[in-house]
């Protein structure tokens, strides 16, 4: 479709005052209230320069020249670059403008990941939580990958690799946006303006070191939403909508919400030229495989009919998926609508507007395939806004949709044509084609800076949350006190853990981790009391049972230690700290065959050094020498410990002591074995006296000059 240049119509110019009066969010969004405006209440958490600039940007709407050097290098220089006539010089400017956009996911990236279930999701990978089912196989491929590259229990590692991948989807969905609209035969102007509304969004957060399982999510659903509509234009063909469904339900549940949209497109007639058949198959094939795929990967890895009692059927917000109908944050409240509002404004404010401003033409054509197709992607997941009850607070869990809006982005263009890409006259008065990527921007820049700032980020996260319903509000404050705590700000995090407890005092967690602060500060009778009353709201909280459990073998009463190790393994039976604890509580008590067979259990579980190190030991206080040379010999293969390698050091010794009891000759081999394993552990922990003073005795048992002994001096 050619340019031209043209005046206004009436409903143009009602849409570009829309969009103008969106322009002064940011300004006006200042001197809101937090709790009530979250949605655009940002430049108040920047300083005072931030919401100058927002003035002068909003006042750039009405200077010529600038919208004329904006609409150049937007339309005319970058489109005719990525999407121009020169497809064989396309790749060079579009790996260029991933490279762009993936250097400002960079410098943006969320220093904080409180928002969503950052925080959850991290920790669950870190410490290698097996499943997390609802999160699909976007969480079971970072716990592998995590498996891989670092030990269990460096959450900063999980955090790290949640952070890259979430840039790595950036990518990914930059260059499948290039690529889909290079195919497509909409006006160069137009997708210019499609991929500026889909970039210039609160979404793109998802992008920039966002820790939550929504990124690569986002890219699936980005190309299901826009190879679908294409698709029914002829410019895909039907397998790609169908693979991007595929991938985004094989990544995530919550891609079911794009299921009503894969049946209409499954039930249309076919575009010309295409067997119906041919066409059903090719949508449904990949669609079904991959989540498929998706489920025999976790059965495979030992989900089982327990996981999935755990995961979808006995949680409490697996029982709860509606917001409630009364209520102070129901879905009959003013608050409910308010925070649907603030959503909207935060994440798709611009094509919102646009589609609102053209609902008369959307009526007219909302038969049209690629329309229609659209429209029930976006009316799916618009009832699932409005219905659908977000467990952390609305303002906290903005990102839960967001994966989702794609489509509203193609609608809107579609239908502001040919409007959206005319060049308007000169003059004062904005055309749209300038007007809609420019406010997109105005609107989405005080979010990313926000983000991107740890002061500012930590205090809207603590304001914003002012707002939320009880629990909510306790549970925003626990993750608060939690970050305060992992950055040794300890005094801070107990006057929030405190805080928590106050709001909302039924919860058994908040009371554990109140305890956990009051047992790192020393504060043990105060710490007990925490664990006690958890205990009490909540008599099989496994979580509490190993807290309280640590805090007893913190005062030396092994025996209560030990009892509270004996109800968890029942209550966690795969969780290998359970184990490790019952088997230092055991060792503590003497129940060394006790401690022995817990170690082992612990091992089988999670492969780790150390539980084949303290198995090791029980062994060898059990007189069982093989075992326990066995066992030291596992917990060396990194080579990294002088511990472990003391230990074996010494079982080998003590294996021909106990040989040369019995009356059986010493083995030199074994012996000389030891004084290897010896000089090892003093290059790994040359600080350590007793292993050097070790190393000097083992050498003079192989000179011969001192006996074997079991317990050397």
């Amino acid at each position: 479709m050619a340019e031209s240049k043209r005046p206004p119509a009436l409903d143009d110019r009602a849409g570009v005052i829309g969009l103008i009066l969106l322009g002064l969010l940011p300004v006006a969004g200042r001197f809101a209230s937090p709790t009530l405006a979250w949605g655009f209440h940002l430049t108040g958490y920047l300083p005072l320069g931030a919401w100058i600039v927002s003035i002068a940007g909003w006042g750039l709407l009405f200077v010529p020249p600038w919208r004329r050097l904006v609409e150049h290098l937007l339309y005319d220089r970058l489109g005719g670059a990525l999407f121009g006539p020169s497809a064989k010089r396309a790749w060079l400017p579009a790996l260029g403008f991933v490279a762009v956009t993936g250097t400002a996911f960079w410098l943006l990236s969320t220093p904080t990941h409180l928002l969503g279930d950052g925080v959850l999701v991290g920790e669950m990978v870190g410490r290698g939580a097996k499943f997390r089912a609802f999160d699909g196989m976007d969480f079971l491929l970072h716990r592998l990958a995590h498996e891989a590259i670092a030990p269990a229990g460096d959450l900063e590692a999980a955090y790290r690799l949640y952070a890259w991948g979430s840039r790595l989807a950036g990518l990914l969905g930059v260059l499948a946006a290039i690529l889909l609209l290079r195919r497509c035969r909409l006006a160069i102007p137009a997708r210019v303006l499609l991929l500026m509304l889909w970039l210039l969004s609160a979404a793109t957060l998802l992008y920039c070191g966002y820790v939550e399982s929504y990124g690569f999510l986002s890219v699936a659903l980005l190309g299901f939403s826009w190879s679908g509509a294409m698709a029914q234009r002829g410019e895909v063909p039907p397998w790609v909508p169908g693979v991007c469904f595929g991938l985004a339900l094989f990544l995530h549940s919550t891609a079911l919400l794009a299921l009503p949209a894969l049946v209409w497109l499954v039930l249309r007639p076919a575009p010309a030229g295409t067997a119906r058949g041919r066409w059903t198959l090719s949508l449904l094939l990949p669609a079904i495989v991959l989540p498929l795929a998706a489920i025999l990967a976790h059965v495979a890895l030992g989900f089982d009919a327990a996981w999935l009692h755990r995961e979808f059927l006995d949680g409490s917000n697996q029982r709860s998926l509606l917001v409630a109908w009364r209520g102070a944050h129901s879905l009959l409240s003013g608050v409910h609508w308010i925070d649907l509002a603030n959503w909207v404004l935060l994440v798709v404010p611009v094509p919102a507007w646009l589609i609102l401003s053209r609902s008369a033409t959307l009526r007219r054509r909302a038969r049209e395939p690629e329309l229609t197709f659209l429209l029930v992607q976006a009316i799916g997941f618009g009832i699932a806004l409005v219905l659908l009850d977000r467990k952390l607070g609305s303002a906290r869990d903005w990102d839960l949709f967001a994966p989702h809006v794609a489509a509203l982005g193609w609608i809107a263009v579609r239908l502001w044509e040919p409007a959206g890409i005319a060049r308007e006259r000169t003059g004062p008065w904005p055309g749209l084609r300038f007007a809609a990527p420019w406010v997109a921007f105005l609107i989405a820049w005080p979010w990313f800076a926000v983000n991107a700032s740890t002061d500012a980020s930590l205090r809207r996260f603590a304001e914003v949350s002012a707002g939320f319903a009880p629990y909510q509000r306790a549970y925003a404050t626990q993750d608060l006190a939690k970050y305060y705590r992992d950055r040794g700000d300890m005094e801070r995090s107990v006057r929030l853990c405190e805080e928590s407890v106050r709001i909302f005092p039924r919860n058994a967690r908040f009371h554990a981790l109140l305890g956990t602060d009051y047992m790192a500060l020393g504060r043990i009778d105060e710490a007990q009391q925490q664990f006690d009353e958890a205990l009490r709201i909540d008599p099989g909280n496994g979580v509490v049972f190993d807290m309280r459990a640590k805090l007893a073998l913190r005062r030396g009463d092994y025996a209560t230690a030990l009892d509270l190790y004996r109800r968890q393994t029942r209550l966690s039976p795969g969780d290998p700290e359970v184990w490790a604890g019952l088997g230092y509580a055991a060792v503590r008590v003497e129940n060394l065959e006790e401690a022995r067979d817990a170690f082992l259990r612990a091992g089988t579980l999670v492969d780790d050094p150390q539980y084949d190190y303290f198995a090791g030991i029980a062994c060898a206080s059990l007189g069982r020498w093989d075992e326990a040379v066995g066992r030291f010999q596992r917990s060396v293969r990194g080579g990294r410990q002088g511990l472990y390698y003391y230990g074996l050091a010494m079982t080998l010794e003590g294996r021909e002591a106990a040989h040369l009891a019995a009356g059986r000759a010493v083995d030199p081999v074994s012996l000389r074995a030891a004084a290897q394993a010896a000089a090892r552990a003093v290059q790994l922990a040359p600080q350590d006296p007793r292993i050097a003073r070790y190393r000097d005795h083992i050498a003079r048992v192989v000179a011969g000059q001192e006996p074997p002994v079991v317990v050397p001096r």
